[in-house]
């Protein structure tokens, strides 16, 4: 699916066949001989791994958790009619707005959108496209896999029955109506010179378009070309290339009204559990590590007791008693050459005879 960059419409993915490889996982130094170390080379090396534990959970806490619902990688999966109308909430870094749908303004975009939105499809996506004065543009998916997928996945034409005024979400494509997929962007003014081009809106953002205007513009255009490397790469080239994107953290199907699979009335809409995936026990077990490293870092190491040496003959007498557990068997007893008690030292020495 080829995309352009026209100067008045956002543009869309362009193919590319080239996968990244998967980066080399790091390798932290551990001591070749764990007997041979000391308590200060152990200390060293378990700081060493506590420091990489901090690093790489503040790298992950910077992802959030991506849905794996079977349709993810299988579009036919993702089929199911939308109601006459629903509304969907996007929980994003710089806040959450909610947008308002219709089906009968374009029947096939918004079922693919609702189906999107069910199985998780734009969680921990990048707004990469922040055109201010134009358009705010997303939908290509983090994981490389997924992306693929859905890349060919287009959509049958829907004929414009709505002006792309500002505030309205509408699909983008690679320059004709055909070639819709998952890409989405939100009119920031009145582009009603879109609308002769088959850009059909879908829905209109009913909350929040304060938040929608202060989502990050600093990369302006700059990443609208790199779209074969987002498809490659995936959310780690954004992260590593591209730090300060604002992402969308979670989108959920919030009510329904009446028609298709969401049934009449209001719905509170999660995506089915089945694809959920909760960091509460990365969190837990990440602190539980670095618990048990604090711990084995500040307790004291057992001192192994002494072994007794042989002691030389002594020249004098010690002032007062070995103990109890000395292991010399006998000492050197008198000054006149005599030894000792052998089951304990004496403390004076014998008197000497007289001369008769």
């Amino acid at each position: 699916m080829a995309h352009s960059r026209p100067t008045s419409k956002p543009a869309d993915a362009r193919p590319s066949a080239a996968r990244a490889p998967p980066r080399a996982g790091e390798h932290f130094p551990m001591a070749r001989n764990p007997e041979s170390c000391d308590r200060g080379g152990m200390r060293s090396v378990l700081t060493s791994l506590a420091a990489a534990s901090v690093v790489l959970a503040a790298t992950s806490a910077l992802a959030f958790p991506q849905s794996t619902h079977p349709a993810m990688t299988d579009p036919s999966k993702a089929t199911e009619k939308a109601p006459d109308t629903f509304r969907a909430k996007f929980e994003t870094t710089k806040g959450d707005f909610a947008v308002e749908c219709t089906r009968s303004w374009a029947p096939n975009g918004v079922d693919r959108f609702y189906n999107l939105v069910k199985i998780g499809f734009f969680d921990d996506i990048a707004f990469f496209r922040v055109a201010k004065g134009f358009v705010v543009q997303w939908g290509i998916h983090g994981d490389p896999k997924v992306s693929s997928a859905w890349q060919s996945a287009n959509l049958p034409p829907d004929p414009p029955t709505q002006s792309n005024t500002r505030g309205m979400l509408t699909y983008a494509m690679a320059g004709r109506p055909d070639t819709r997929s998952t890409q989405l962007f939100i009119n920031f003014k009145d582009n009603t010179g879109l609308d002769a081009q088959g850009f059909a809106p879908i829905c209109k953002v009913a909350e929040g378009m304060d938040v929608v205007d202060a989502l990050n513009g600093e990369y302006g255009e700059r990443i609208t070309q790199k779209q074969g490397e987002i498809h490659d790469k995936g959310n780690a080239y954004l992260r590593e290339t591209w730090p300060n994107l604002d992402y969308v953290k979670k989108a959920t199907i919030t009510s329904t009204g009446g028609g298709g699979g969401g049934g009449g009335g209001s719905t509170s809409s999660a995506k089915p559990e089945e694809g959920g995936t909760s960091p509460i026990p990365f969190v837990i077990g990440g602190a539980a590590f670095l618990g048990l490293l604090a711990y084995m870092m500040r307790k004291p190491k057992p001192e192994e007791p002494a072994k007794k040496e042989p002691e030389a003959k002594a020249t004098k007498k010690p002032s007062r008693p070995r103990d109890d557990d000395d292991d010399s068997s006998s000492k050197d007893g008198d000054d006149d050459g005599k030894s000792g008690d052998e089951s304990r030292p004496k403390k004076a020495k014998k008197a000497k005879k007289k001369p008769s």
